[in-house]
């Protein structure tokens, strides 16, 4: 082998060995009915959540880019709470944050809190109450309901007071004017959505739930 052809052979072997390159390819997913169609792209990688959304994000906050067309004439209304995350190898499920709860002057804080008794239900953390949001757990693999003695261990996010910035809040900003707009309309839509998970999260095991109006639909994200 030249000194030509074995440099160029070890440039290949080096770019097939990067990050990305296995030729494995996340493509949208995409669900339909008589009244909709929907697309989505979850995106996962810290560094892709921070260009998508253009600001960085605390852990545990995963971005789902989507697209909802409706295809009547009559509007559908779009809100944010018809979107549900499923992690099925846990069971964890979601809606989205509004961008006031992930950057409201009011911190996010996550406690630790053991619970027994009627009240142990699960170990999984408990998200919301921010910015107008209620809270909402997500179940977890410990604890047993109506155990008098056992316990869970759950997670508790609660509020914890900042300043406001002298200049603005600049994760608002960008969370808001990429944010999925709520309102009622017959053109299509799209933007982001911010939803919670704990623990590793894998493409493979995320569903997607709409609650359209004609029904509810699941999508799944595809890698080629």
């Amino acid at each position: 082998m030249t000194p030509r052809r074995a440099i160029l052979g070890t440039l290949l072997l080096s770019a097939l060995a990067l990050p990305g390159a296995d030729n494995k390819k996340v493509e949208p997913g995409f669900a339909q009915s008589d009244e909709v169609d929907l697309t989505a792209s979850a995106i996962l990688e810290r560094a892709e959540i921070d260009r998508a959304v253009g600001v960085p994000l605390d852990k545990g906050i995963y971005v789902v880019q989507v697209k909802v067309r409706p295809k009547g004439e009559k509007p559908i209304r779009i809100q944010l709470d018809d979107f549900i995350i499923l992690k099925q190898d846990d069971g964890q499920r979601s809606t989205p944050f509004a961008p006031t709860q992930i950057a409201s002057s009011s911190g996010l804080t996550l406690q630790s809190q053991r619970l027994s008794g009627w009240g142990a239900q699960g170990n999984g953390p408990v998200w919301g109450g921010i910015g107008g949001g209620r809270p909402r757990q997500m179940p977890g693999n410990g604890g047993a309901v109506g155990s008098a003695t056992g316990g869970a261990e759950v997670v508790q996010a609660t509020e914890k007071e900042a300043k406001e910035p002298a200049g603005g809040n600049p994760l608002l900003e960008a969370l808001k004017s990429k944010c999925l707009p709520e309102k009622e309309t017959n053109e299509t839509v799209e933007g982001l959505l911010y939803f919670p998970l704990d623990g590793k999260v894998k493409l493979k095991d995320l569903l997607l739930i709409y609650k359209a109006p004609g029904g509810k639909m699941e999508l799944r994200f595809l890698r080629k």
